[in-house]
């Protein structure tokens, strides 16, 4: 049912994948490697990705005029079990399970410099490892990565950036535009390095290597 469903969206997204986008047995340990951008996204972004980060396997595409498909986040492709990781700082404002998206975390990380409330959103994991209201450092493990929910063909994280006027009505941003390092630039987190806090700037949701 569920490739027959991704066979479905790739159709109806006009996308050209390779066999590895749906079988959950290729390889998910590639490093430092990005997917292009739906051919259909206006301005994409130059992306510049840290070699030990994990596969991006899919880009940030927003709901357009005329065309149904959106994709609200990034994917991050990695073997099941792999630590998913609090993009910034931020209080843990739901822990929840739906049958599409599955296993669920959001972080409410609060206002930016700009009066914008900003929220982060991690689905398909395969456990949770935080309780509504725990506040969360950078880095710090919020579960692991998986493929709960209906809308996970293979084992990834779907993680999403969110800006708006409170954590209900966040509308969903290229997180592209909002790394550490800069626009495009994906920053793996770093233990040691010290970080402002704020503008809110968001470090790679899961944990590089090396």
């Amino acid at each position: 049912m569920k490739i027959a469903l991704a066979l479905q969206v790739v159709r109806r997204a006009g996308f050209v994948v390779g066999l590895c986008g749906l079988v959950a047995a290729c390889s998910t340990e590639l490093r430092g490697k990005a997917q292009p951008y739906d051919p259909r996204v206006p301005n994409p972004v130059a992306v510049e990705m840290d070699a030990r980060a994990h596969w991006l396997s899919q880009q940030f595409a927003p709901r357009q005029e005329g065309i149904a498909y959106a994709h609200r986040g990034i994917d991050v492709r990695a073997a099941s079990g792999t630590p998913v990781i609090a993009a910034a700082p931020g209080v843990v404002v739901q822990v929840i399970n739906d049958a599409m998206h599955g296993q669920q975390v959001v972080i409410d990380h609060g206002v930016d410099s700009d009066g914008a409330r900003v929220v982060s959103r991690y689905h398909h994991l395969s456990r949770t490892d935080v309780a509504r209201g725990q506040r969360l450092r950078r880095g710090d493990r919020v579960g692991l990565l998986g493929s709960s929910g209906f809308a996970a063909v293979a084992q990834h994280l779907h993680f999403e950036f969110r800006r708006g006027e409170t954590v209900l009505k966040a509308d969903p941003v290229d997180p592209q535009l909002h790394w550490v390092d800069g626009v495009g630039k994906v920053t793996c987190f770093d233990a040691g390095r010290v970080y402002a806090a704020r503008p809110i700037r968001i470090t790679y949701p899961t944990p590089c290597s090396g």
